[in-house]
């Protein structure tokens, strides 16, 4: 059900702006977070090539830097997930519309003695909260990622991992 969402509203913006373009020798720059990682985007695309004969570069980056190639108009789509920083991107004049594709479900892991008593609450915010309350060690990427810029919303106190 998901992916018939994503695919619908996905390939309908693919095709509106295929239709823009006259043009057989178009290729799209298309930008995009962990969609790809998902073997979804390449099936969408495949269709979207064949039907609309515009072929499709991808570049997999983080949102940060996916909305920074955006801004620098090194890409024609952007396809991230941090609706915040999108919005703000669009409403820059960077961008011309934002539109929700899908969603990302976040999912805590910590120890079993779980100091934050994390395993009776809710969802993630409320979870995030409790890690800030009781000051529990949280272990982020602290990359540029559209999670970690979720994450950081929250009043949490970072531990970045480094490679």
């Amino acid at each position: 059900m998901k992916h018939d969402f994503f695919r619908i509203v996905f390939l309908s913006g693919l095709f509106l702006f295929s239709n823009l373009v006259q043009s057989d020798d178009i290729k799209l720059r298309l930008v995009t977070t962990n969609t790809d990682n998902s073997g979804l985007l390449a099936v969408l695309l495949s269709a979207f090539e064949h039907q609309s004969h515009i072929s499709v570069r991808i570049t997999v980056a983080k949102t940060g830097r996916a909305l920074r190639m955006g801004q620098a108009g090194d890409v024609d789509v952007v396809l991230a997930h941090a609706p915040g920083a999108e919005k703000a991107f669009v409403d820059a004049g960077w961008g011309i519309q934002r539109r929700d594709v899908m969603y990302n479900d976040f999912v805590l892991v910590g120890p079993e003695s779980d100091p934050a008593s994390n395993a009776r609450r809710g969802n993630a915010g409320v979870a995030l909260r409790g890690i800030a309350q009781t000051q529990s060690v949280f272990i982020s990427s602290g990359d540029d990622s559209g999670i970690h810029q979720k994450s950081s919303l929250m009043a949490i106190r970072w531990h970045p991992v480094h490679q």
